[in-house]
């Protein structure tokens, strides 16, 4: 399964591509399997490439329901980041995503709102 991700992160922004991490985004929703590649998308948000970066970031928002040993709070601010990504369409296309953050951690609203700000 980690091959499969890793290859669905690094692929090129095509439909086939798109398909195949909506499957993703949907097994995020309904079990915590993926939640265990919470490294993995860590790391992508790091990658060169925008496209990833993004997907990477909607992977983590999407298993932050799962998150019971409370990941979140030590990479925080390293996740937000991407609302500073120099491509506006990547942020465009993940402040949405900030839903999934706070509908399961409403007391992170104010850091949102003030890193949106």
């Amino acid at each position: 399964m980690k091959k499969e991700i890793e290859e669905i992160l690094a692929a090129k922004d095509t439909k086939d591509s798109l398909q195949r991490f909506k499957k993703l985004e949907i097994r995020c929703n309904e079990s915590n399997e993926m939640y265990q590649y919470w490294p993995l998308y860590l790391k992508g948000l790091k990658g060169r490439n925008s496209c990833n970066r993004a997907r990477c970031f909607k992977l983590l928002m999407k298993t932050v329901q799962w998150d019971k040993q409370q990941q979140l709070d030590g990479h925080l601010l390293e996740i937000l980041t991407i609302l500073d990504d120099e491509n506006s369409i990547t942020v465009r296309q993940c402040i949405p995503y900030l839903r999934e953050l706070l509908n399961v951690r409403p007391d992170l609203k104010p850091l949102v709102i003030n890193k949106m700000e």
